[in-house]
């Protein structure tokens, strides 16, 4: 799909992975195309915001067209707890022109903490201190969302998963009837953890569609 949008018209696409697991980072590298870059990232870590400027100041841009999270809130949020997980949605707001987003539901915390009582392994350091939990995760975050100036355009329903996948634009970001004809070369940037052998290909599949659409609607 990343091929098809590339040649579907004068709009150049370039696709950039990462993924905090080098071991995945290696098996997507396998398949690589064209104008699709993969990397090995923490996200929450100082040098995500070295590479993310340095990376923009490469292509003159200051934000990426298109951000695609997968499977990733939930992790973030075991891992860095309530304060992490607004850490992270102001980094996707603050790199952001569009963001589609998959938050993990709280039966996945469940899940993910039984795997690793099973495997006697010890718990998530933050999940007893998770205060968002069951029916008050969802709102969370998207009052996070919302706060960091995300604004939800579509919710495109539920994954084979049950998972939501949502779509958002920043605030400052005009509508496409309030922008003018140009020609728009997309920037997209992927995270995917853990589960990222099933995503990579929905996640190329929805970033070139999603991008092919903005593409249409833009005059191009």
């Amino acid at each position: 799909m990343h091929s098809f949008i590339s040649k579907s018209g004068d709009a150049q696409v370039r696709t950039i992975g990462i993924d905090l697991d080098q071991g995945l980072i290696e098996r997507a590298k396998e398949n690589v195309v064209d104008g699709v870059q993969f990397f090995q990232l923490d996200i929450m870590s100082d040098k995500a915001d070295v590479f993310f400027a340095s990376l923009l100041k490469t292509y003159n841009r200051t934000r990426f067209d298109l951000i695609t999270c997968f499977s990733v809130s939930m992790w973030i949020h075991l891992n860095h707890g309530d304060d992490g997980l607004r850490i992270f949605i102001q980094k996707l707001s603050t790199y952001a022109r569009y963001l589609l987003l998959e938050p993990q539901p709280w039966r996945c915390y469940q899940t993910a903490a039984r795997r690793m009582r099973k495997l006697k392994q010890p718990e998530f350091e933050h999940l007893s201190e998770i205060n968002y939990r069951c029916e008050q995760l969802r709102p969370f975050t998207l009052k996070l969302c919302k706060d960091h100036n995300l604004v939800l355009v579509q919710n495109f329903g539920s994954t084979d998963w049950k998972r939501e996948v949502i779509f958002f634009r920043h605030a400052l970001e005009k509508v496409p009837s309030e922008v003018g004809p140009r020609q728009l070369k997309p920037l997209t940037l992927g995270f995917f953890t853990h589960e990222a052998y099933y995503i990579l290909g929905f996640l190329a599949f929805v970033a070139c569609v999603l991008m092919g659409f903005m593409c249409r609607q833009q005059g191009t």
